[in-house]
C-alpha cells in the first residue's frame, strides 16, 4: 500500500518504519491511566516531528474536554485553555463540522489565512 506525501509517494514502511510498535502503543494507550501521551510522544518521534495533540471536544458549549499531548510546553497548554482559543480554532472548527468518517485537510484554511511572515 502507498501513502501520498506533500513531496511525493512513500511507502508506509519509510513514513513510518516503526509502524508496528506505533500500532502496539496505540492500543496499550487505550487502557493506559496516562492515556494517549506515550503514544503521541513515539508518533512525534517517528516523523521526526516536534510536537503533537489529541483532544476530545464538545461542540456545544465549544470546550476540550481532555487533552493529550507530546511536546507542548505547559505554559502553552495553559495560555490556550484560559483564554479559550478552542472557540477560535480554524482548524478545530473545520474538523468538528465534517460527517463522521470523512476527512478533509484544513490545510487550505491555513494557506489561504492572514499573511505569515517569512524569516
Amino acid at each position: 500500500m502507498e501513502s501520498q506525501s506533500l513531496h511525493g509517494a512513500y511507502s508506509h514502511q519509510e513514513v513510518l518504519p516503526d509502524e508496528p510498535e506505533l500500532i502496539r502503543c496505540l492500543y496499550e494507550s487505550l487502557q493506559h491511566q496516562a492515556g494517549f501521551h506515550d503514544f503521541l510522544a513515539m508518533l512525534t518521534a517517528a516523523i521526526n516531528g516536534c510536537a503533537a495533540q489529541l483532544s476530545f471536544i464538545r461542540k456545544a458549549p465549544r470546550a476540550i474536554e481532555h487533552l493529550w499531548h507530546a511536546g507542548l510546553s505547559d505554559e502553552v497548554l495553559a495560555w490556550y485553555l484560559d483564554n479559550n482559543m478552542i472557540e477560535h480554532d480554524a482548524v478545530t472548527n473545520y474538523a468538528i463540522t465534517q460527517p463522521p468518517g470523512e476527512f478533509n485537510s484544513a490545510l487550505p484554511l491555513l494557506e489561504n489565512g492572514p499573511s505569515r511572515r517569512r524569516l
